[in-house]
């Protein structure tokens, strides 16, 4: 019940994007790219949360909020390392699967895509494969990407990722912005 009053909330909040021209206009729980985290934070506390490097670039490091969150269970925020203003460059809704219940995160992905493309007028592209994250090859996910007519670049996704049973990760639901800095950073810098 919990998960069909989230799939809901989630929906009906998307409708409010229908007039945003820029994608500092979209949020997830309240927080937009572009933003400050001071705004909302004071610097200590920032400064109090795990700091997760995990691309081979130092370039960007991401840190949890998991209080006064209401859709999610969890949002993630990618601030660049060493600004002193905390700029929100990219933020993800996350939706723990603990019981592993893949049809469950698909049908959740599905819900959010469609209210995307029906709200927004965005076009959604669909790829899947490997999480690269396991080397292993086994863990998978499948994304749909959409496509800002501002940018023409892929500043919106939802995902869900499959995490192999040997690791030890549940899937994922993640409904992730970025900023263009953010995106042009995943792309060219990232896993160098």
């Amino acid at each position: 019940m919990k998960r069909l009053f989230l799939i809901l909330i989630l929906t009906f909040s998307l409708q409010s994007w229908t007039k945003a021209d820029d994608i500092r206009d979209f949020e997830i729980e309240g927080f937009s790219v572009g933003d400050s985290l001071l705004d909302y934070y004071s610097e200590v506390e920032i400064n109090s949360k795990y700091k997760n490097y995990h691309y081979s670039s130092k370039k960007y490091y991401q840190i949890g909020i998991e209080k006064n969150i209401n859709q999610y269970e969890l949002v993630t925020i990618h601030l660049k390392n060493k600004d002193k203003r905390y700029i929100i460059h990219n933020m993800g809704g996350v939706i723990e699967f603990k019981n592993r219940d893949k049809k469950k995160c698909e049908n959740q992905m599905e819900i959010i895509k469609d209210s995307i493309v029906k709200n927004l007028k965005l076009r959604a592209d669909f790829d899947e494969g490997n999480l690269s994250w396991d080397r292993t090859g086994k863990s998978k996910f499948k994304r749909y990407s959409f496509l800002m007519p501002s940018t023409n670049k892929y500043n919106l996704s939802v995902i869900c990722q499959f995490w192999d049973v040997n690791t030890p990760f549940s899937h994922l639901l993640k409904t992730s912005i970025n900023s263009e800095e953010f995106s042009f950073f995943l792309i060219n810098e990232a896993y160098k």
